[in-house]
């Protein structure tokens, strides 16, 4: 009986003591991204800084957030990306994208190379991610060249949640 016992308490600490974590993005396996989509909180701005996949040099960008009564109001700027065809001849642009908590790609509109984009949605939590496209106006992600990390500035006070996605075909 004394054994028994002594094997439960032992399977117990040993629960307790390692809990399961979600992988972290160098655990991820190979071909997989993740970024975190954020619950937007009512009337306050939300600021990315849009990190480079390593797909293409040179691009940078930011997006800011603003969850309004008539909707969420995105800003995506870039910053002089190259041409989105030095990535492939074919792609046009970029194009950026929602990324709900379930994992489904929203166009949220296009950038030829440089300049803001400005649009409204009604999703209330996303990441976002920026890609090369051959087709501004396609509904499947290609080649993800931009995604957002965690929001700007010290109050990090917004429900987040880790979203992990394969790259498209152009990967």
């Amino acid at each position: 009986m004394r054994i028994m016992v002594s094997f439960f308490l032992v399977v117990a600490v040993a629960v307790t003591v390692a809990p399961a974590q979600a992988p972290e993005k160098d655990e991820l396996a190979p071909g997989k991204r993740m970024v975190r989509a954020v619950q937007f909180p009512y009337d306050q701005k939300v600021k990315f800084t849009l990190f480079p996949t390593g797909r293409l040099e040179g691009v940078a960008g930011s997006a800011e957030v603003r969850r309004r009564k008539t909707g969420i109001e995105v800003d995506v700027e870039l910053e002089e990306a190259p041409a989105a065809s030095q990535l492939k001849p074919d792609y046009r642009g970029y194009v950026v994208w929602a990324l709900t908590p379930a994992g489904k790609f929203v166009n949220l509109g296009a950038i030829e190379r440089k300049g803001p984009l400005k649009t409204t949605t009604n999703l209330p939590s996303f990441g976002i991610v920026v890609s090369a496209e051959a087709d501004l106006k396609t509904t499947s992600l290609s080649d993800p060249v931009l995604e957002s990390g965690y929001p700007a500035g010290k109050r990090r006070i917004y429900p987040m949640q880790r979203v992990y996605y394969s790259p498209g075909p152009g990967k």
